[in-house]
């Protein structure tokens, strides 16, 4: 009787006469049936880690879409903070009068320097 190979099952599940009888009749050689499992069980192992390294993989993705989000959140945080600073200011310049006649000076200033821009501009066409 030859000695046990590492990969044979024998020696775990014992020979039963049922299972060598069902070998013998079905013309299937059981050390055959063993590399056909034994290849089934790399395939599945070789499916397993592919798996296993998408799914890493989308973690990994997850992740930094997450820190990209929560970067955005803090800077749309800021942006937010900015902008109510700079409203609550605009408020202040409307309630005073004269503020809010020199805000009326500074926008008219702005307007009649545009126009003389679009003027000089197209004046040169």
């Amino acid at each position: 009787m030859k000695e046990p190979g590492p990969r044979d099952r024998r020696p775990l599940f014992g020979t039963s006469s049922h299972s060598q009888a069902t070998a013998s009749t079905s013309g299937v050689d059981p050390e055959s049936l063993e590399r056909e499992n034994d290849q089934n069980i790399d395939n599945l192992g070789q499916r397993t880690s592919l798996l296993r390294q998408v799914t890493t993989g989308i973690k990994d993705e997850v992740e930094k879409s997450q820190r990209a989000l929560d970067s955005i959140a803090g800077d749309m945080g800021s942006a937010r903070m900015g902008l109510g600073a700079t409203v609550h200011r605009f408020r202040k310049v409307f309630e005073e009068p004269q503020k809010k006649q020199m805000l009326y000076w500074v926008a008219a200033i702005v307007a009649v320097l545009f126009m003389l821009y679009n003027l000089i501009k197209y004046s040169r066409r």
